[in-house]
């Protein structure tokens, strides 16, 4: 049996490189091309999202009470990378922030990875309505992510949610640049 160690995928290509050599010891050659045909696709319609420069924070958020901020290195940054934004942290690793100094990063979406998506953005309101009052909560940019996308890094998986989330907030910012004419 041969073990294959693979490092964290935090930037997309570490991933691709990930999918290459496990491929490779898995002799699935065919399998890997696919497979990294189907990444490609995925990572350019990400670019083609209008996402690119906002400021977005990601929240660990396993304990609402505690605001667990992702920073450099870490694959909370990545996705948001993935996204084509701007991390609000100044940073490495995650770091427990106030909901106000938070308030005071401005940022224009607040992505939260909770224990459970369909409820971790309601916990966080809860535990820290003083973030209704941020950019991203006014616009109705407090999102949901599931986590377990990330939980070694980026996978396929978190691409597919990084890609349904950009689809999302493209549609809701094209909305609202519709409206705004």
């Amino acid at each position: 049996m041969q073990l294959v160690h693979l490092p964290s995928a935090t930037p997309s290509e570490q991933l691709r490189s990930n999918i290459g050599k496990l491929a490779e010891a898995l002799k699935q050659h065919q399998r890997g091309s696919l497979l990294l045909k189907q990444l490609d696709k995925q990572l350019i319609a990400l670019k083609q999202q209008p996402l690119n420069h906002l400021k977005i924070a990601f929240l660990l958020s396993m304990d609402s009470t505690k605001l667990r901020l992702a920073g450099a290195g870490s694959s909370g940054v990545a996705f948001i990378k993935l996204l084509g934004g701007n991390s609000v942290a100044q940073f490495n690793n995650y770091q427990t922030v106030s909901a106000e100094s938070l308030l005071a990063m401005q940022p224009d979406i607040i992505l939260v990875a909770g224990n459970n998506p369909a409820t971790a953005v309601d916990q966080l309101l809860t535990a820290n309505p003083v973030l209704l009052h941020s950019s991203a909560g006014r616009n109705g940019r407090i999102i949901a992510v599931d986590g377990s996308t990330l939980v070694a890094g980026l996978s396929i998986a978190a691409v597919d949610e990084a890609l349904r989330l950009a689809t999302a907030l493209s549609k809701q910012y094209n909305d609202k640049q519709t409206a705004a004419r």
